[in-house]
């Protein structure tokens, strides 16, 4: 199957739209946490992509279960920016880079570089040692109804940002018993 979405005009989209799923789901939420993680390793996967590897300074066990989320704040220019990463494994892009802990108190996010991204080009260009601000985990997306529903399949449509979350998800049904499907 392939869907193709064309804009009617050029440049970057300055809203998302007026769907009513759109309006149920704040994009930033005054209520969320977010603790400062540092940067251990940055490493660049091609010309404008980098793994970005963060620690809790602490210690911290960093648990992100399967098709959930972490936001990443930042004050850029003066405008709290809140952007939404699924973390990854840096195993993703080949054999893990050479220093990157496999500790459960790293996190891995993949970050794409996009010259008018605020967030992406600060992600990207951020210095090992730089405090990153983090939120805990959040989405609703369960594994437990394909587990239960003794699914024999898994179909998934993704284009975009969403291949990174469907990553994890391949990634989960690869590692479960044969007898769950």
């Amino acid at each position: 199957m392939e869907i193709k979405v064309v804009k009617r005009s050029s440049g970057q989209w300055k809203r998302l739209g007026t769907s009513q799923l759109l309006t149920q789901l704040p994009l930033a939420d005054e209520e969320t946490p977010f603790y400062p993680m540092a940067v251990r390793r940055r490493t660049p996967v091609n010309h404008n992509t980098y793994l970005i590897g963060l620690a809790h300074a602490d210690a911290t066990y960093v648990s992100v279960p399967v098709g959930h989320h972490v936001r990443v704040a930042r004050t850029i220019r003066g405008a709290e920016i809140v952007r939404s990463y699924t973390p990854v494994t840096p195993a993703l892009v080949g054999p893990p880079p050479a220093g990157w802990e496999a500790s459960p108190n790293f996190l891995t996010l993949m970050v794409k570089s996009y010259p008018e991204g605020a967030m992406s080009s600060w992600l990207a260009a951020v210095a090992e040692g730089e405090l990153v601000q983090v939120s805990p985990p959040t989405g609703s997306f369960s594994t437990q109804a394909i587990v239960d529903q003794r699914r024999t399949g898994l179909y998934l449509i993704a284009a975009g940002t969403g291949f990174t979350p469907m990553v994890g998800v391949i990634a989960w049904a690869r590692r479960q018993p044969a007898t769950r499907w």
